[in-house]
């Protein structure tokens, strides 16, 4: 079991265990690695590290300052709860519920309705209607899973870094610079990783988490 924690030397990581190590951003990888493109992908660099150079059955990303909880929220969620909660479920991951609105609102406040939409435009051309209607409804539901902040079984994770990469490329030749959409492919992962999971019909457990220094979500 391995759980990748993203963020760069400048940053104070929250505790980290024995299944825990942290993945620089702005350290130089030898190994396979997507660094390149880090401006698009940000935390999920680190899912694809984890998933091209460690062999464990069971990974997953946090960040330096978000972390998933055990059940009792007194700490990062251990080996063994982990253990015992994938034999019920795909996925463990973290998760926002919103009391008013929905998850578009974000995006659109924050200057990615654009991204977003050229998401679904792409989504619709290459994997049909009815993924594109599924995703769009979601998109106006009101909670969404954090696709930064998840741990799973690595052939789960390998299709969905599947999915996204596949998106990136049929996307990338329509934005014309970084600039557009900086963290496009991780804020896409953060709003829609809950309609991929649902789509394909996972059972997600979603884990209380914490920020460092914030209360318990």
């Amino acid at each position: 079991m391995k759980i990748l924690v993203h963020g760069d030397s400048s940053k104070s990581f929250f505790q980290l265990d024995d299944i825990r190590e942290k993945y620089l951003a702005d350290e130089y990888h030898t190994n396979d690695n997507i660094d390149v493109l880090s401006p698009w992908y940000c935390e999920l660099t680190a899912l694809h590290y984890v998933l091209k150079n460690y062999p464990d059955d069971v990974v997953g990303i946090e960040q330096y300052r978000r972390y998933l909880l055990d059940k009792n929220a007194t700490g990062p969620i251990g080996k063994e709860e982990i253990e015992l909660l994938l034999r019920k479920y795909d996925i463990i991951c973290g998760y926002n519920e919103y009391t008013t609105g929905y998850i578009y609102l974000w995006p659109v406040q924050h200057g990615y309705g654009p991204c977003f939409e050229l998401f679904l435009d792409v989504l619709r051309e290459k994997f049909g209607q009815q993924m594109f209607l599924h995703f769009k409804e979601y998109l106006f539901g009101n909670w969404h899973c954090h696709g930064n902040l998840m741990i799973a079984k690595r052939n789960l994770l390998i299709d969905y870094m599947v999915f996204l990469n596949s998106m990136f490329r049929f996307m990338r030749p329509r934005i014309f610079n970084i600039h557009e959409c900086p963290r496009m492919i991780e804020y896409i992962s953060e709003f829609f990783l809950g309609a991929w999971l649902t789509f394909y019909r996972k059972k997600i457990y979603f884990a209380p988490w914490m920020n460092i220094n914030t209360a318990v979500n």
